[in-house]
């Protein structure tokens, strides 16, 4: 059952392992699969909303025009898409700068050879500054991409360990099935209780902080509720108000359409918010 694995740990390596854990982040995950599909909502919500409120009295004059409305969807659209892609860059670049400034800190000694030595009692990682020994007890699931094995903890640490370390595949798939059925070999009982015993503080902090925020949020909707709903009521009537003053005078069959119009994507954009809240929780 013994394995031993060495490889050598440098600041390009160590560069790659920070970025891939980076990227196995909830949020970040979250957002790597989702995030192009939020901007293009929000986008497509900020554009209903303007169409509905008219924010600006000049261009809400140009809205009867087909092609100027297109035009106007078109440039929110590429505007909401091409902010989110430019942040995001912008966000990667800054990350990966910052590890890079912080792995320039880090002394020379913590660079060379590891060693990762499998036993019947745990894992032990040895670098050239220190040895540390995880507990098959410690130890809850396992996960890999194309170039890392990742090991957690119930801690919620991980442990991060490089594929080119091994040799051959057939390494790697031993390597994973000795983990594998060291770490889940206790029966679900067990394991079920292990981690109720190792993660109750953490659900009871969970549970205290879920129920805060209800409280904020049922706050929040008491006190901003009625103001948001006279908010938006008094501009529905005022838009009203506006469309059957212009009817008498202008073209009926033309306001009708504009205040049908206004209540079919006055709609859209609450479906729209409410599609994000969903996303958001």
């Amino acid at each position: 059952m013994k394995m031993e694995i060495t490889y050598n740990l440098s600041p390009e390596l160590l560069m790659k392992m920070t970025s891939a854990a980076w990227k196995r982040i909830r949020i970040v995950h979250f957002l790597d699969k989702y995030g192009y599909l939020i901007a293009f909502a929000g986008s497509i919500i900020f554009f209903l909303l303007f169409v509905v409120l008219e924010w600006n009295a000049l261009v809400g004059q140009w809205l009867d025009s087909a092609c100027f409305t297109t035009a106007f969807a078109l440039i929110s659209l590429v505007l909401g898409l091409g902010v989110y892609h430019f942040l995001r860059i912008i966000t990667i670049r800054s990350f990966r700068k910052s590890i890079a400034r912080s792995i320039g800190k880090w002394p020379k000694t913590f660079f060379g050879e590891w060693q990762v030595k499998v036993s019947e009692q745990g894992i032990t990682f040895i670098d050239p500054g220190r040895e540390r020994f995880y507990r098959w007890e410690i130890l809850r699931n396992i996960e890999q991409d194309d170039e890392f094995i990742f090991v957690y903890t119930f801690d919620n640490s991980g442990i991060i360990i490089p594929k080119s370390a091994f040799v051959e595949q057939q390494n790697i798939s031993d390597f994973l099935n000795t983990l594998t059925l060291n770490i889940f070999q206790d029966s679900a009982k067990e394991l079920g209780a292990r981690w109720v015993e190792q993660s109750k503080d953490m659900k009871l902090d969970w549970a205290l902080q879920k129920s805060n925020w209800c409280i904020v949020y049922a706050l929040s909707a008491i006190v901003f509720g009625p103001v948001v709903g006279v908010f938006f009521g008094g501009l529905t009537l005022y838009r009203v108000y506006k469309t059957y003053r212009i009817a008498a005078s202008v073209d009926c069959k033309k306001c009708i359409r504009r205040l049908q119009m206004s209540g079919v994507l006055s709609m859209l954009s609450i479906v729209g918010w409410v599609m994000v809240w969903v996303l958001m929780l």
